[in-house]
Order: C-alpha cells, then sequence, then structure tokens
C-alpha cells in the first residue's frame, strides 16, 4: 500500500510540471502493485481494501501515449497482434461461459484466467493452469518465468494422472492471440481439447478441438502449397528470412484453426 501512495504522490508530482512520460510511468508501477494486492487478496480470499492508497488530488492516467491505438475496447474489435505491452484492467470480468460445460467447470475456468492475468502483469511472464474440465479445479500451476513461452512439466503431470480432460489456460504478455505452439498442445496433446490465452488486459481467446489429436505436429505438413509459395518469395528476394518466419506462423494458426477447432475460429471474450 506504501508503494502505491509513493507512486501516486510521484504522479501527481509530474503533473504538476508537465510531465507526461513520468506520469504514465508511475501509473504503471501503481497498476502493476494493485494487479499484485489483487493476487494477493484473491488467493487469501479477502476482500479488498484500498482506501489507505488513497492519496489526495490524483487522477488515473492511461499508459499509452496519446493517439495509441493499441488500446482494446472489447474482444471483436480489440487491436491485436502488434506485439504491445498489455497489463492487468481491473475493470475487466476475465470471464468466459462455455457451452456444454458445467457451472463449476466454467467458474474454474474463468478463475485461472485472472489468476494468470494478475500473475502475468505482476512479473512480465507466462503462467499457466491446467482446468479439470469435469470438477473445475485448478489441477497444475507452471511458470518457467519467461515473457514469452510457458509449460514443461504439465505434460510429465498429464501422464501420471490418467486420462482426464483439461483446458490449457495461460496469459499473454502482449496483445497477441494464438502462437504456433499454442496450437502444438492443443492439436497434439489427447488430455487437452481446450486452449486459452488470456491477454492481461483481459481479452480471452478461446479454441476447442473439433476431434481427436492430430497424428503430426509438424505442421508444415500439412499445407505445403502455401510452405512452398513462401519459399519461392524468399528465394526471389520479396520477403526477408524473418518476415517468412512471420508469415508462416500466422498462415499455419489461421488455417490449424479453420481446418482443427469448433467453429473453425477462436472464441472471443471481451472486458
Amino acid at each position: 500500500m506504501t508503494a502505491v501512495r509513493r507512486q501516486k504522490d510521484i504522479a501527481n508530482t509530474a503533473k504538476a510540471a508537465g510531465d507526461d512520460v513520468l506520469r504514465r510511468e508511475a501509473q504503471y508501477n501503481i497498476e502493476r502493485y494493485q494487479a499484485a494486492y489483487d493476487r494477493i487478496t484473491d488467493k487469501a480470499m479477502l476482500t479488498p481494501d484500498k482506501s489507505r492508497m488513497r492519496v489526495s488530488g490524483f487522477r488515473s492516467v492511461s499508459i499509452r501515449p496519446a493517439g495509441d491505438s493499441g488500446v482494446p475496447v472489447g474482444a471483436k474489435n480489440a487491436v491485436r497482434n502488434t506485439g504491445k505491452m498489455v497489463h492487468y484492467d481491473r475493470n475487466a470480468s476475465y470471464s468466459i461461459r462455455l457451452e456444454g460445460y458445467s457451472d463449476e467447470v466454467n467458474a474454474g475456468l474463468s478463475r485461472a484466467i485472472k489468476n494468470v492475468a494478475l500473475k502475468g502483469s505482476d512479473t512480465g511472464c507466462e503462467h499457466m493452469y491446467l482446468v479439470n474440465l469435469v470438477t473445475g479445479e485448478l489441477d497444475f500451476y507452471e511458470t518457467n518465468n519467461q515473457f514469452a513461452s510457458v509449460g514443461y512439466g504439465f505434460r510429465k503431470y498429464i501422464k501420471t494422472h490418467g486420462k482426464r480432460q483439461y483446458a490449457f489456460v495461460h496469459n499473454h504478455n502482449t496483445d497477441g492471440s494464438f502462437s504456433e505452439a499454442d496450437m502444438q498442445t492443443l492439436l497434439t496433446v489427447a488430455e487437452i481439447p481446450i486452449m486459452i490465452a488470456a491477454r492481461n488486459d483481459g481479452i480471452i481467446y478461446v479454441a476447442e478441438r473439433a476431434a481427436g489429436p492430430l497424428k503430426t505436429g509438424l505442421f508444415d505438413s500439412l499445407y505445403p502449397n502455401e510452405i512452398e509459395t513462401l519459399n519461392n518469395r524468399l528465394r526471389n528476394g520479396t520477403i526477408t528470412m524473418s518476415q517468412r518466419a512471420r508469415e508462416r506462423e500466422e498462415m499455419l494458426v489461421q488455417n490449424l484453426l479453420r481446418d482443427y477447432t469448433k467453429g473453425g475460429k477462436l472464441i472471443e471474450y471481451g472486458k
């Protein structure tokens, strides 16, 4: 609480001095500390009391520069895949409701989504849970303390806990939706028919596998014509190696969603 008050004092001083950069930096720190407080109180099942965080004259400010169009205002029109950082939003719901699953399961999914977003915004790393699709319990948690990847030990956990079905719930620290690694887990691990990527800011992306797992994780082999087109463009100098890598992943993710998930696209939940 003291850290929040100190940052609010800094923000007030920056506002008086006309220093918008310092003011936004202080606002970012305020949101980060408040997210950590929310995470602790949520874990302890306590009611947050933020009265001691109040500072006279303080008014919050957007942490993004004026004119920045990367501020998402809802799932359907959220800007995504630009690589911009996103942070915990106390006004977002962080909840979903998937058809065909019980209230307990949907409550567990929503709890996991909020938890990973809080942890991600607080630490700048990715975090994940395996949510049991029968009980709704958060059966397994993991972080690798990395900014853009998570999930190694969960495979060993699955092998030692029978034929249970799980949703893989993890956070994204940027405005990205799904990665090739996300699709690898969803489409090749039999026990994980649901993949959820929760942006720290409350935009949530969900995909549910349409059938059983694929027999191959070598996704390039599923789309040889598209891969050959990319290779030709690389050879003739139309695109660089880094552009090819980016376009390849985007193509694979979109095609895999279209061909192997229910509805053929991401399910999106907003704030």
